[in-house]
């Protein structure tokens, strides 16, 4: 088939969506079918941009006009220039995400045309999202005279119970855009089976277009295995306090004197005497750390129904994996999460971390690579959604 994937994240930011997108695009082309990409370029100097991140080579590339508005809100500068956007700029973006419904990609996606495709007709047209942007840009694209069989919606995160939504728009404006566009696919998967639950009950009249999917890792990473590592455990990953709280994995860590890492954009200052504190960090480096590692650690949301990505790609290893529940759906992340027969878990308090994190380095338990999330089985499952009658 010939199928047109449309993200306005750049493939080299290096970012949740970014990866979820590689591996499903990898495992699409895995199966013998033909995979246009239509993105924007990456601004060179961008905070998020990471040359490590391997781009699919086997793909047609086509991009949408970046903006001058957009280039600007991305682009770090040296000097006073650097120094006036890094002081001005968070406001700026504040105040954008308060009154705007869509983050800066929405002015390029207002201006998507069939002219940036090298094709006129598509078997299966994908739209990926964050940003939300990606899913008006192809309803653009139709509406500019591009052919399609099937229109399929990837959703990260919703859009009006998006936990990290800052808008001040009401909830019940945002579910107007959010079923307008969910109206117009065919189909449109997420990636939490608990967001498909509260989707489904939210927009009782498309429900049975929605699914759910979870997300594959790109490629299995079968580390060897050590007597000693130069690591006991490693985060790897943002943690922003009104999404996530660490606090109590950092108590832990330091009263076990655990050699660490912790990587990632935060808000606030984490300190200890055995813990070495980074920013984010690129996939290279994701990757050294996570073979120095005795032990990941993936952090759940403090509230929704989100699972970070992190968790899945981690699936990808033969390490253990700590996953530390968090929220007001913790129970039913729990059930979820042991399904998958890959996960040792453990509720959010420091002396239950503790205890889990002694446990785990006691134990010479083998851990082998998740199939259930390999890119080929669960690109075929995405795409056979098409035959599937609503």
């Amino acid at each position: 088939m010939r199928i047109l994937y449309v993200t306005l994240k750049p493939l080299e930011f290096n970012t949740s969506a970014t990866l979820r997108n590689l591996a499903m695009i990898e495992g699409i082309t895995s199966l013998g079918h033909s995979v246009e990409i239509l993105t924007i370029p990456a601004t060179q100097n961008s905070e998020w941009l990471d040359t490590t991140l391997a781009v699919p080579q086997n793909c047609e590339i086509s991009y949408l006009s970046q903006l001058n508005a957009y280039v600007g809100v991305t682009e770090k500068h040296d000097g006073f220039v650097g120094k006036l956007k890094k002081s001005v700029l968070p406001l700026m973006r504040w105040l954008y995400h308060k009154l705007s419904i869509y983050d800066f990609t929405i002015m390029i996606a207002k201006k998507a045309d069939k002219i940036h495709c090298r094709h006129s007709n598509y078997d299966i047209i994908i739209s990926s999202s964050d940003p939300k942007s990606s899913h008006i840009a192809v309803r653009n694209l139709l509406r500019s005279g591009l052919k399609c069989q099937h229109w399929i919606q990837y959703w990260g995160d919703p859009l009006a119970f998006d936990i990290t939504n800052q808008t001040i728009w009401p909830t019940f404006i945002l579910k107007m855009f959010e079923q307008s566009l969910i109206k117009e696919a065919d189909k449109v998967v997420y990636v939490s089976p608990f967001t498909l639950q509260q989707q489904q009950m939210g927009y009782r009249k498309v429900a049975q277009k929605l699914s759910f999917l979870p997300i594959p890792y790109r490629k299995i990473n079968e580390y060897a295995l050590r007597e000693n590592y130069p690591l006991d455990c490693c985060y790897l990953g943002d943690y922003y306090t009104r999404s996530r709280n660490i606090l109590p994995f950092v108590e832990a860590v330091q009263h076990l004197e655990l050699r660490s890492v912790i990587a990632g954009n935060t808000d606030i200052e984490v300190k200890g005497k055995h813990i070495s504190v980074l920013n984010r960090i690129s996939q290279s480096q994701v990757t050294d750390i996570e073979q120095q590692s005795r032990i990941l650690v993936c952090l759940l949301n403090r509230k929704g129904n989100q699972i970070p990505g992190k968790l899945y790609h981690y699936a990808a290893s033969n390490k253990p994996i700590l996953v530390i529940v968090d929220g007001d759906e913790s129970r039913k992340m729990e059930q979820y999460l042991l399904s998958f027969d890959r996960f040792e878990l453990c509720v959010n308090d420091s002396k239950m971390i503790e205890a889990k994190l002694n446990s785990m380095l006691s134990e010479d338990k083998i851990y082998k690579p998740s199939e259930r999330l390999n890119p080929s089985t669960i690109a075929f499952e995405f795409l056979s959604l098409k035959n599937n009658k609503e």
